[in-house]
């Protein structure tokens, strides 16, 4: 990439524009980013692609100031952070298991606990990086984080819930059932301690509280592209 495909990259069409402007202008787009990423549900292919602009926009500045300001206060507040793979979208259960640092053996309560504990660190750190190399640890972070909690929420039902062609083409990838809500219904049917590994099975499918499980379920199937 040279200094005119950089320019191009940033959406900058003035060759002679001072990195103080420049920069005040990439800050608007990683805030708009930032935006997305906390107003919309998790569905980790979309989230993906904004972490691709995140990669253009970091290897467009190096290009053109080598590391910038906003990179250094990164380094400084975060420290020298290793780099992520180049996809955090995943669909294999082992996979799921190690992003969570769990087992087999935790319970379903657990899985979501775990989940939400790092989720919510992840976000902080998300919300204050302020340079696009660190935004984009960060939301790899994240979708990695997603798809492992998506991903055994699926495992766990996908011996209960049959799927029907129709039933899938109703359900938006934004209709999600919230972690609090699924941890509810969980108590409710008495499968929270249950372990992850197992299963569900003979669950009641026609009480409200299993309506709402399989619609997740089926969200999920969408979300990840999963072949049912």
């Amino acid at each position: 990439m040279n200094r005119e495909v950089a320019l191009s990259t940033l959406s900058i069409s003035d060759s002679d524009i001072s990195q103080e402007e420049l920069l005040s202008q990439v800050q608007k787009q990683l805030f708009d980013i930032k935006n997305f990423i906390f107003m919309s549900t998790a569905v980790p292919y979309l989230f993906n692609a904004k972490r691709k602009r995140l990669v253009k926009i970091q290897q467009a500045l190096d290009v053109l100031y080598g590391p910038d300001q906003l990179k250094q206060t990164d380094e400084e507040r975060f420290g020298n952070l290793e780099k992520p793979g180049e996809n955090p979208v995943f669909k294999n259960v082992d996979r799921a298991y190690t992003v969570l640092n769990e087992t087999e053996h935790s319970s379903f309560k657990t899985v979501v606990r775990k989940y939400e504990k790092l989720t919510s660190q992840e976000k902080l750190n998300f919300s204050r990086a302020q340079s696009a190399g660190y935004m984009n640890i960060f939301l790899s972070r994240l979708i990695e984080l997603d798809c492992a909690y998506l991903i055994l929420f699926y495992h766990f039902f996908e011996n209960e819930f049959s799927i029907e062609q129709d039933e899938q083409k109703e359900v938006k990838q934004n209709d999600q059932v919230l972690t609090p809500e699924v941890l509810e219904i969980a108590n409710e049917l008495v499968f929270s301690d249950k372990k992850i590994g197992e299963k569900i099975l003979n669950l009641d499918t026609s009480t409200d509280h299993a309506k709402s499980l399989k619609k997740e379920f089926l969200r999920i199937q969408k979300t990840l592209k999963l072949k049912s």
